[in-house]
């Protein structure tokens, strides 16, 4: 009995791959609807909580450009779980957020590593497929993706 893993299926990695590129839009499409209450919440105007939604798109830019840098240096595995850390860790501190300051910098925390852990999707994609493979796969990610939104009814 080997103790390697086995490799995962195209089907596999199609989802996989798409759970790390879903974060960013669940990461808005579960907070949108929450935006009046959290203004609320935190006695701010809320115009100042929308700009979470800016913030936060910026921090997935940022990721996005330090995450790939350091997946060629330190490897997609290792960076996608460091996005996903960073994700986890801005968003347990959001569960704490007492201030609106503090929600837009740990929006922006929340970003940079969803940011950095959806980048890997794109070289992986280009480390282990080749021409109509890869354009297969990314499709079969993008109609995963779009299935995502429905099975939440």
């Amino acid at each position: 009995m080997s103790n390697l893993p086995r490799p995962l299926s195209d089907r596999q990695m199609a989802f996989l791959l798409a759970m790390l590129v879903a974060v960013m839009p669940f990461s808005v499409d579960a907070y949108l609807p929450a935006l009046p209450q959290i203004a609320q919440d935190l006695r701010a105007d809320i115009h100042y909580i929308e700009k979470s939604l800016g913030s936060f798109i910026l921090g997935v830019a940022f990721g996005q450009l330090l995450g790939g840098s350091l997946a060629d240096i330190k490897g997609r595995k290792n960076l996608a779980v460091a996005g996903l850390t960073v994700y986890m860790l801005g968003s347990a501190g959001l569960v704490l957020v007492q201030t609106a300051p503090q929600l837009l910098l740990l929006r922006v925390v929340q970003a940079v590593g969803a940011g950095m852990a959806s980048v890997v999707v794109g070289a992986v994609v280009r480390d282990n497929y080749q021409g109509r493979e890869a354009a297969q796969m990314f499709a079969l990610i993008g109609i995963i993706m779009m299935a995502a939104p429905r099975s939440r009814r």
